[in-house]
């Protein structure tokens, strides 16, 4: 009797460690797609930024305009230790995303791309996985349109209704082909992880779409 209840204690035991075992090189490959979600997202919109300064840079030293080209090589030298800072506490997963100082910031660079932007954030008090959620999401929309986007003018509207928070995104472009790439696909990932939901339309410009239930 002894020695079958110690079997059984061992077989239990063994079945504990491989289910401990099973979390955790599940957490570890959630925390390896966090990190690169993170990173292709803070990392995307920080080159793509850098690339467009660089490049408005040398259009002002060809019309000899040395002040503005010193101003937007300034600029990428900030940008260059914004990124390395935000790097760090991604993969440390410290960084926590201030949804207010976040839009404030893509208006900004939005408008210095010579785009009209309108926006409108009604937003009650949200929790801190979703206001991060929406800043990086946020973040690769605006940098798919300083990408890819013919339009000038750019349109962003958060809300919430019936425990629901929405996110549209559009501008006035013209896609023509569309294909989902990474950003777009880390968008969706997103979404999912917090039960929330995502549409895209091409027909008229770039439109993004995202309800994200209000209580994750």
């Amino acid at each position: 009797m002894f020695g079958s209840s110690t079997q059984r204690d061992v077989k239990h035991r063994i079945a504990q460690a491989r289910s401990q075992e099973k979390i955790e090189q599940l957490a570890t490959i959630a925390e390896r797609e966090r990190i690169a979600r993170d990173l292709h997202d803070l990392i995307g919109h920080s080159l793509s930024s850098i690339a467009l300064k660089a490049e408005l840079a040398d259009k002002y030293i060809e019309l000899n305009q040395q002040d503005n080209a010193q101003q937007e090589i300034k600029q990428v030298a900030q940008l260059s230790r914004d990124i390395l800072s935000e790097v760090r506490h991604a993969v440390s997963g410290l960084k926590k995303y201030n949804l207010a100082d976040s839009l404030n910031k893509l208006i900004v660079e939005l408008r210095q791309h010579k785009f009209t932007v309108q926006c409108d954030n009604t937003l009650p008090t949200i929790s801190a996985k979703i206001e991060s959620t929406l800043s990086l999401i946020l973040t690769e929309a605006i940098t798919n349109i300083l990408r890819h986007s013919h339009g000038n003018k750019v349109s962003i509207v958060l809300s919430s209704n019936n425990q629901q928070i929405s996110l549209a995104i559009n501008d006035n472009g013209k896609c023509g082909s569309f294909v989902q790439g990474n950003g777009l696909q880390g968008i969706s990932e997103r979404c999912q992880q917090l039960n929330g939901t995502v549409s895209i339309d091409t027909k008229s410009g770039f439109a993004l779409n995202i309800t994200l239930p209000e209580n994750e």
